[in-house]
């Protein structure tokens, strides 16, 4: 891919608000332009000018580097390095434009996740979660802790209330709510509890591993008020997020009961065949 130089447009007033999806999966069998497409409607950038510009915070699990594999050009996308290892920016003839952020997804020895937002390293899955939240921080990467279906209950859920009880050890930690949940249903009080006590909570879509997934990507997530550099878009992102004193709002909607029921089906039954 081709070093992208910018131009007057990423210094554009109305580009200063942008909408991110943190928690984005290119499962192997999804078509990236499929993807690309899906985002960009998603988030309603080729049809409202003040939201030109979206972010995909990529959250690969092991043995998995869409990002790494990205091709230069993606159906009407061309796809472009930045200055930055684990960014490139995808750009569309009407004008959009949509980073693409490496990061990876870990799980650690309690069972819990931890999305490393921000790094194109990639982590062990089963170290215990301290190490891995430190081995994250270390990396300059941002360390999210995301709500999953059943994944904070039991002891899993005892190890988050107790680490939402108190303030996060560094301004890079974060939790985060899910697309997959049930519209209708109460936000997790493990979410409201670390608010309380000075967490950050993010938000996107964590599209599962199911063909119609392909065009879950930028349904819902969080508005960055920041102006991203074009040359380093995740370090000006992550630098807001950081000075942040309180959630950022999210956008989109969770997930209706039809699609809920379906999708959670169709995981079980994947689990089961293997």
């Amino acid at each position: 891919m081709a070093l992208d130089n910018g131009g007057s447009a990423e210094n554009d007033p109305s580009r200063q608000v942008c909408r991110v999806d943190g928690h984005v999966h290119i499962h192997p069998d999804f078509p990236i332009s499929r993807v690309l497409d899906s985002a960009c409607r998603n988030m309603g950038l080729a049809v409202s000018p003040e939201r030109a510009t979206g972010v995909l915070l990529l959250t690969e699990m092991a043995g998995v580097d869409r990002f790494g594999a990205l091709p230069d050009h993606a159906g009407d996308w061309s796809i472009i390095a930045c200055a930055e290892a684990m960014s490139v920016v995808a750009r569309r003839d009407d004008g959009s434009r949509l980073f693409i952020v490496a990061g990876r997804q870990i799980v650690t020895a309690e069972g819990l996740e931890v999305l490393a937002n921000g790094t194109v390293q990639a982590l062990p899955d089963g170290l215990p979660l301290t190490e891995v939240m430190a081995a994250v921080r270390d990396l300059g990467a941002l360390a999210v802790l995301p709500w999953g279906v059943g994944k904070w209950t039991g002891g899993r859920g005892r190890i988050m209330k107790a680490l939402a009880a108190r303030p996060p050890a560094s301004d890079g930690f974060f939790l985060a709510d899910s697309g997959v949940r049930l519209t209708g249903t109460p936000r997790p009080g493990i979410l409201a509890q670390g608010e309380a006590n000075g967490w950050r909570v993010l938000t996107g879509s964590d599209p599962l591993p199911l063909r119609n997934q392909a065009a879950a990507a930028g349904r819902y997530g969080f508005v960055a008020e920041c102006a991203l550099d074009p040359d380093r878009p995740f370090h000006s992102l992550a630098a807001w997020l950081r000075a942040l004193e309180r959630s950022p709002d999210c956008y989109g909607a969770l997930r209706g009961l039809g699609g809920f029921v379906a999708h959670q089906t169709a995981m079980q039954i994947r689990k089961r065949l293997g």
